[in-house]
């Protein structure tokens, strides 16, 4: 039996959430004396299972992550906030719904910029009212159903983690996760642990890639400036999560990527020939067994990109 996904939230992100669900709270017991929904984005790194080896190029399905570390809260501005005791909406005064969705994306990006290993797979909000956790028909019809097969796929994601705020006896709001399976329906993840800021876990999901580093940019540089001088035009793709591609030729008219894990050397190397890159279609292929790519060396410098261009040169 497969184990599902734990969902972790930091100390901060909690807190965050918090706050919001109770402003929203209380301006509906103000207004319309019933508390109302509210709604935000949780940001999250997601770690797979052991054996799971696939980059953003490839779909990572809800049975193949063993945790989802949520670190962020992206929340809209308030005057685009129409929440309601039965519902919690996002919508422009008039129709400049382009203007919204640029600033919130703006908003976001400004986040991952400063945090690249997280991703916006995840939708929150909270039921102020009595009763048990559970999705609503609008909740799935409306804010899950539709996701994966456009914004989630765009991000290697094939799921989307939906929470569920509720208050428990004690008034203190818990948070219930649901994910969906590649079959298309949704179970329960269990509640979202609540790790402190400086745990492990919260640590790594906040950590830069291996490119940020000096040693990391180094390596790059020395190694295009290879497959340059070989005639093997390369380029550089920044995906998301912190995975970083390498493009080039090992045969005429014959593009190979490699991509690279954020912690790499930590992690393996994962290839794939290029059908249609800008349609982003790819044919993943194996790595060399007996080479220094095959190794468990910690050392960047060990790996040479021209090395792999020499292997797929010669393999049919």
């Amino acid at each position: 039996m497969r184990e599902n996904a734990i969902i972790y939230m930091s100390e901060s992100a909690y807190t965050q959430a918090v706050a919001e669900a109770n402003k929203f709270y209380e301006l509906g017991i103000q207004n319309s004396k019933a508390p109302w929904e509210a709604a935000m984005f949780p940001l999250a790194a997601v770690f797979v299972k052991r054996g799971v080896e696939k980059s953003p190029v490839e779909m990572i399905h809800l049975d193949e992550i063993k945790e989802v570390v949520v670190t962020r809260i992206a929340i809209p501005d308030d005057k685009y906030k129409t929440h309601s005791p039965g519902s919690a909406k996002f919508q422009p005064k008039g129709e400049d719904w382009e203007r919204m969705n640029a600033e919130f994306n703006d908003h976001i990006q400004d986040i991952l910029y400063e945090h690249p290993l997280l991703a916006c797979i995840c939708k929150m909000h909270s039921h102020p009212f009595s009763g048990r956790a559970f999705l609503s028909f609008g909740d799935v019809a409306k804010s899950i159903m539709n996701i994966p097969d456009s914004w989630f796929r765009n991000l290697g994601i094939n799921t989307v983690i939906s929470m569920v705020m509720t208050l428990n006896k004690a008034r203190e709001w818990e948070i219930h996760c649901y994910g969906l399976t590649r079959w298309r329906y949704n179970i329960s993840l269990g509640r979202a642990r609540i790790i402190n800021d400086s745990s492990e876990r919260i640590q790594q999901a906040l950590s830069m890639p291996y490119y940020i580093s000096d040693a990391g940019n180094d390596w790059e540089l020395v190694n295009l400036a290879a497959l340059k001088e070989q005639n093997l035009k390369p380029f550089r793709i920044f995906f998301v999560r912190g995975w970083k591609g390498f493009v080039f030729e090992p045969r005429q008219n014959k593009q190979l990527l490699i991509c690279l894990p954020p912690f790499f050397p930590k992690g393996r190397a994962l290839a794939y020939w290029v059908k249609d890159l800008k349609n982003f279609q790819f044919e993943k292929t194996g790595m060399p067994k007996h080479s220094q790519w095959a190794s468990t060396s910690d050392s960047i410098k060990d790996y040479l990109l021209l090395e792999l261009a020499a292997h797929f040169r010669r393999r049919k």
